[in-house]
């Protein structure tokens, strides 16, 4: 079977991506292959359901401006197509003197961005979640809570009204590229295809020529989620970030289905789908140990990968979320669920902060798309298409 363009994943930039191309022009052929048997089974399924503000990120990056302006299609899209959404905005909470300069910091990234905010003290931070404490906070007012997988869903039936095919259980083990085409391999079949997007998650890497993947690898980190019990906040309440890297701390999100989320933390996966507390992926293990970027990221942030390691037992979450909130008490958190962030890491052992993108032949791979993917994901899709010929 041949097609113009094949896709490999089915998570929301995949299918924001397909949805893009034919957006654009309806007479492209187009598939998507998912190794799964149902959408939105890892990353797209697996996170607190934030449409994030774009505050934490670089002015000048692709992360940034594709958070900015794929948050703002991305509630349009939901108010369109009558998906969950809810406006309950968003506090970053210092709660000790060495947070301020980093508060302040953000403040003025905010200002920069034009996002609207304002500080707080301890008694406008009550006025805003009475159950929450801070010395200062910085309070951005229109943070949305959604729901991934039901927007997932919803674009498929866009993608399939318009003619694209799906593939669901369908793996793809090898691209193989010519001058003109790509060939995609899938169990005991192979397809046929002048461009592939490759918009695999924490597989993206697999498909990177060797030249590439010496130079970069997806590395899994896991983060565990609990829930609340009988505890509601109306609002996002975040720490001050470690801004030197990319995860956010332990937080508290109310989810649209009246939930109460507290995490994630974030440490090394030794399996791509390990969800479970002892999981474990000896190709996985091989990958990630056998990549010179993982042991220099490690020598230079060990002291950072102890303590997260550490600190993610139940008693250390709930020992982290009680300085933005004193009255959790421990018996109300239960274990909700876990998910896999997929973090690019370069040779020389950096995490990758921005959005990276790789052409390669016939084939542009989207290798490094972690949070806040999902809320940028329809302008990463436009960036994406940008690059291809349609």
């Amino acid at each position: 079977m041949e097609y113009d363009i094949v896709i490999i994943g089915g998570g929301i930039l995949g299918l924001s991506v397909a949805n893009e191309i034919l957006e654009r022009n309806k007479n492209v052929k187009l598939a998507i292959f998912e190794k799964e048997d149902f959408l939105a089974k890892h990353q797209t399924g697996r996170n607190s359901g934030v449409v994030h503000s774009g505050i934490y990120y670089d002015p000048e990056s692709i992360k940034s401006d594709c958070c900015i302006k794929g948050g703002f299609q991305l509630k349009k899209y939901c108010e369109k197509n009558k998906m969950p959404l809810k406006k309950i905005g968003k506090m970053i909470i210092a709660n000790s003197e060495d947070e301020l300069e980093d508060l302040y910091f953000l403040k003025q990234r905010a200002e920069v961005l034009q996002l609207k905010h304002r500080m707080l003290d301890t008694v406008g931070c009550k006025d805003v979640e009475p159950l929450a404490h801070c010395i200062e906070a910085l309070y951005l007012p229109d943070v949305c809570i959604t729901d991934y997988s039901a927007i997932a869903q919803s674009i498929k039936e866009k993608i399939q009204s318009s003619g694209g095919d799906f593939f669901f259980s369908s793996p793809v083990e090898k691209v193989e590229c010519d001058v003109d085409h790509s060939y995609i391999y899938v169990k005991d079949k192979k397809y046929i295809s002048k461009n592939v997007i490759n918009c695999a998650g924490v597989y993206a890497d697999s498909f990177l020529r060797s030249l590439h993947k010496r130079k970069i690898r997806i590395i899994p980190f896991k983060g565990v989620y609990w829930k609340t019990i009988g505890l509601k906040v109306n609002t996002n309440l975040y720490p001050v970030p470690n801004l030197k890297f990319p995860f956010l701390g332990v937080h508290f999100t109310p989810t649209v289905n009246d939930e109460v989320l507290i995490g994630p933390n974030a440490f090394l996966s030794l399996d791509k789908e390990g969800y479970g507390d002892f999981s474990f992926n000896f190709k996985d293990f091989l990958d990630i140990f056998s990549f010179s970027g993982f042991w220099n990221f490690s020598r230079r942030n060990l002291k950072a990968c102890l303590k997260e390691l550490k600190d993610s037992s139940r008693n250390s979450i709930w020992n982290s979320a009680k300085r933005m909130c004193p009255s959790l008490a421990l018996e109300s958190i239960k274990y909700h669920s876990s998910g896999i962030r997929a973090q690019a890491i370069t040779k020389e052992g950096d995490l990758c902060d921005d959005f990276i993108f790789v052409n390669d032949g016939n084939v542009l791979n989207v290798v490094n798309a972690p949070s806040p993917a999902a809320t940028s994901s329809f302008e990463i899709a436009k960036h994406v298409v940008d690059k291809i010929h349609l």
